[in-house]
């Protein structure tokens, strides 16, 4: 139910969107209640269908405010988003006018009239925003001329990709990355800068890239951390850079480059896209889990970011004169391109299942030789001695010399946050928000099933509409 907007008092938006939908609600505090004002929703145009999810968090905050701009005024608006690029809005670099993208530029000036606070609340969840444009049969209201609402299957977030969240990268594996390029000598000199924080030890790297562009090197440098990840068997990692052409491609655009065939929305290609499909090989081949954390570049804000940011800028420079060697060796692509995983779905329906005699059993591809998870995982050495660290941590803390010695056990133990045993089970958890999975013994990966749901279905389904079903 509405209420009358009490102009002695803040006004909170709260936005989201679909696939299709962009929507709003505008509320006050008042004591513990949360009166809402006014609620609002759009269909997207045929050209914001296309915008990435960045562009869609800042189209949305973009619309809301000056949809309910003849509520609001002149009062303060505290927007609150589950979407981290709309707290863009807050930066230095917004207040300093050092904006290259011309659709953003547009948005940020229909918003300088108006006293904006953005709140980020990452596992907080937007029943006014995002629930209100999911609910909505937006279609219904599309005219005749509108272009038609592409029906191509709505793209997830990659799974591993995420963003920084202090609570959970807490005691994480930590590098900060640089790249640059200038002229030496009126030579084009390009460089990538490492540092590798790992168990209070600091590890440095230099590399000389040859004649290359700043974005080569900047990404060249996101592919040489995620080599030095694989060599050294680390599995969760968090990459600082200043760069957000580097951050936001692999965690905003990536999916949809893959989606595409490395295409951009205007069906270019994409560049570099040798580097981001060696990252993505990488990462998808070992599993690992990266947490992108910005960090202000050049800053005069005294502290840990700008002293290790201030230090992988001087190795790149440093690196793109007398660093070690590196270049693009053209294999990584084609392993990247040859070995890209098939997927295989056993299934049966519930006619099927009621149909069988009692004495046949319903099974569902590889069968395991032993049905107890709880006995497999007791079996897995490196499980086991997570099992017990997780029962008592004083105790049963694994030593450095067991951790270097057992590559599976050190990436449990760099997990631990995220690792959780239900009724003698462990388990794994990406986020706070995800159903968590088993962690599957070693000799069984590849070919245990490690999550399954019984859904209802009208006929059958192929592979991929089974996967997202699931």
């Amino acid at each position: 139910m509405s209420g009358l907007p009490d102009y002695n008092k803040d006004f909170h938006l709260e936005v989201g969107f679909s696939a299709h939908c962009l929507s709003a609600g505008l509320y006050q505090k008042h004591d513990k209640d949360k009166p809402v004002v006014a609620y609002a929703s759009k269909t997207m145009a045929g050209p914001e269908l296309k915008y990435s999810d960045c562009e869609k968090a800042l189209l949305t905050t973009v619309w809301a405010v000056k949809h309910f701009s003849n509520y609001m005024g002149g009062q303060k608006i505290i927007v609150e988003t589950q979407h981290q690029p709309v707290t863009f809005l807050n930066s230095q670099r917004i207040r300093d006018g050092v904006v290259t993208n011309s659709r953003v530029a547009t948005w940020l000036m229909a918003l300088q009239s108006f006293d904006i606070d953005i709140r980020y609340g990452q596992n907080k969840k937007s029943h006014l925003g995002t629930d209100l444009a999911i609910c909505q049969s937006c279609t219904q209201d599309v005219p005749a001329t509108d272009t038609p609402v592409d029906k191509k299957p709505q793209i997830s977030e990659d799974p591993n990709q995420h963003y920084f969240d202090a609570n959970i990268c807490k005691d994480m594996t930590t590098v900060y990355v640089d790249g640059c390029s200038f002229h030496h000598d009126k030579i084009c000199k390009a460089g990538v800068g490492v540092i590798l924080l790992q168990d209070q030890q600091q590890e440095t790297f230099s590399f000389k890239l040859g004649s290359q562009s700043s974005q080569y090197a900047e990404i060249a440098g996101i592919l040489v951390t995620l080599q030095i990840a694989v060599e050294r068997s680390i599995q969760t990692l968090v990459i600082c850079t200043d760069s957000n052409y580097a951050r936001l491609s692999f965690s905003c655009h990536l999916a949809q480059w893959k989606l595409n065939g490395f295409l951009t929305s205007n069906k270019k290609a994409v560049k570099h896209k040798e580097l981001f499909m060696a990252c993505d090989h990488l990462v998808t081949s070992h599993d690992l889990q990266i947490y992108w954390k910005k960090v202000p570049g050049h800053s005069r804000v005294p502290g840990d970011d700008k002293h290790y940011n201030d230090f992988a800028d001087s190795l790149a420079k440093s690196g793109a004169v007398d660093g070690t060697p590196w270049s693009f060796d053209p294999s990584w692509l084609v392993k990247a391109h040859t070995t890209r995983p098939t997927v295989e779905v056993s299934a049966i329906t519930r006619a099927q299942a009621a149909a069988k005699p009692a004495e046949n059993t319903v099974s569902v591809r590889p069968m395991l030789t032993d049905p107890d998870i709880i006995q497999l995982q007791e079996l897995d050495p490196a499980i086991n001695s997570m099992v017990l660290y997780l029962t008592d941590p004083d105790k049963n803390t694994p030593s450095k010399e067991a951790l270097d010695s057992d590559p599976d056990l050190k990436s449990l133990y760099q997990s631990r946050k995220q690792l959780k045993l239900i009724k003698g089970i462990l388990t794994f958890n990406h986020e706070k928000t995800s159903s968590p999975v088993f962690v599957v013994p070693h000799d069984h990966r590849g070919v245990m099933l490690v999550h399954a749901h019984d859904l209802p279905s009208a006929g059958h389904k192929g592979y991929k509409a089974t996967l997202k079903a699931l």
